[in-house]
């Protein structure tokens, strides 16, 4: 077997001191075994951890949902830590739903920087998830060319990774111990029962809805193209991928919203 692989799910509800609420958690732990390890050119690698969670927030007296993600890279010395790079890829689409006179209308309203552009935030099939030219996530891009590659990532003296008061970027502090990570924040949704149509119309039952599937991969930093033009390699080239998702749909019949592990509909037929 090429690598040792524990998978740690766990559904619950905390509530953290900044007004969340944890909905459920997934985490998983990579280790690479000692003798093949080789094989990856990982043997400097001690672990590769994902730490996702499905909140809840109150918003301006809103109910708000969403995805935070976690990866965590742990090396054996610190000087180790930047032979990695994490690269993501993204599929699924962010998307309004509407509710008039018990009929439910759906579109693509939404975009989202990605590859250098702006473009409509859906993805119909697995697209490199990066807003600059650089596949490795994180990365500071072609606009800070005095930046590595590493600068954006993260050390925290704690394990509260998604506490950006005792986190770190790597351009302000050097890691002191040989771990960093980086975070993702896909978006949040609502459902508003007073939402204004632009065109003046009266008022109608909306809610933004979210349908993202991500392949989180890590990779060695070498074997990662700098440019997208030149990077050709898959997820199935990586060290090691976690899959996870994010989604939040709502169901206008039981007014409320609602988890899919599959893609909405509503991503490649809009109604």
């Amino acid at each position: 077997m090429r690598c040792s692989l524990l998978i740690i799910l766990s559904f619950i509800t905390l509530h953290s001191s900044f007004g969340i609420e944890i909905l459920n958690q997934q985490k998983e732990i990579y280790s690479p075994s000692s003798e093949n390890c080789a094989l990856s050119e990982s043997c400097t690698l001690k672990s590769f951890k994902l730490l996702k969670e499905d909140f809840l927030v109150w918003t301006q007296g809103e109910k708000n949902y969403g995805t935070r993600s976690a990866v965590v890279i742990e090396t054996e010395k610190t000087q180790d830590l930047t032979e990695y790079v994490v690269v993501q890829w993204i599929k699924g689409c962010l998307f309004a739903s509407t509710e008039k006179d018990k009929k439910v209308m759906t579109s693509l309203p939404y975009s989202i920087q990605n590859q250098g552009v702006f473009v409509p935030f859906n993805f119909s099939d697995w697209t490199l998830d990066s807003p600059d030219l650089d596949p490795a996530s994180m990365s500071p891009g072609p606009d800070y060319p005095e930046l590595n590659r590493h600068a954006f990532y993260k050390t925290s003296p704690s394990q509260d990774y998604f506490n950006g008061d005792l986190s770190q970027y790597l351009v302000e502090k050097a890691p002191t111990k040989p771990q960093f990570f980086i975070t993702d924040r896909p978006g949040e949704v609502a459902f508003s029962s007073q939402f204004q149509p632009s065109d003046g119309s009266p008022p109608v039952l909306f809610a933004k809805n979210i349908s993202l599937q991500f392949q989180t991969c890590l990779f060695k930093a070498k074997a990662v193209a700098t440019e997208i033009s030149h990077f050709q390699l898959t997820p199935n080239d990586a060290i090691h991928c976690f899959n996870w998702e994010s989604s939040f749909l709502y169901n206008f019949k039981s007014q409320k919203y609602e988890s899919s592990s599959e893609i909405s509909p509503a991503c490649t037929s809009p109604l």
